[in-house]
């Protein structure tokens, strides 16, 4: 496939529009990847099918209880490492007086199931990701978990995702600046992963890390 632009492959269609001074003014692209949460879910959606008439929305879910996404045209559950579907969802905050529990906020399978697990024949999400961004430049993938905002899984695995596409040579296929996942042990997966230089060391960092420096937490 040859490769394009960043914004002939990650942006959407640009749509002139008037503005009150008639003056041509241009839309916003939309994304084509982007961490969403059940409430940002919609309007992505929304802005997608609004930017490319020949949009598909995707929606890749890091939860088997969020499957009913009526805004999607297809709904993708993730699985994890062992098989099982994804059941991410971030820890309930503690009320007033309650102490803290000091664990790992995702398990060893999930970790491997979001990256991939060499000999395993788990591809990971962020490969299957990857995938379907390079399999259409029409497709448009909404990342979600069990939150409100997919500010920490669904952001890891975009992550992992983009790096994916790096190292495939499709730095095109990417989309602007994604924010850090909301979780400190997230945050450093994600930047060890981002260091890798090839799939195999991607896979073999990320369950390293967990095993040294998440599992004792579980």
């Amino acid at each position: 496939m040859a490769q394009s632009t960043l914004d002939d492959f990650a942006g959407a269609l640009r749509v002139p529009q008037n503005d009150k001074c008639g003056k041509v003014k241009r839309q916003k692209a939309t994304k084509r990847l982007q961490a969403c949460g059940s409430l940002s879910l919609g309007a992505f959606a929304e802005a997608a099918r609004r930017s490319d008439d020949s949009a598909c929305v995707i929606v890749v879910t890091l939860s088997w209880r969020h499957v009913n996404e009526h805004c999607a045209d297809r709904v993708i559950v993730a699985n994890e490492s062992s098989g099982a579907a994804f059941d991410l969802a971030p820890f309930k905050k503690c009320r007033k007086g309650e102490v803290q529990q000091h664990r790992a906020s995702i398990g060893r399978n999930e970790v491997c199931g979001i990256v991939g697990e060499s000999g395993s024949g788990s591809c990971g999400v962020g490969n299957t990701i990857a995938d379907l961004l390079r399999e259409s430049v029409h497709n448009f993938v909404a990342v979600t978990d069990g939150s409100a905002h997919g500010h920490i899984y669904a952001r890891l695995a975009v992550g992992v995702a983009l790096h994916f596409l790096k190292l495939r040579r499709c730095a095109s296929v990417t989309c602007k600046r994604v924010a850090a996942p909301k979780d400190a042990g997230c945050v450093e997966l994600l930047a060890r992963v981002k260091r890798c230089r090839s799939v195999d060391a991607m896979r073999e960092c990320a369950c390293t890390y967990y095993d040294e420096h998440l599992a004792y937490l579980h």
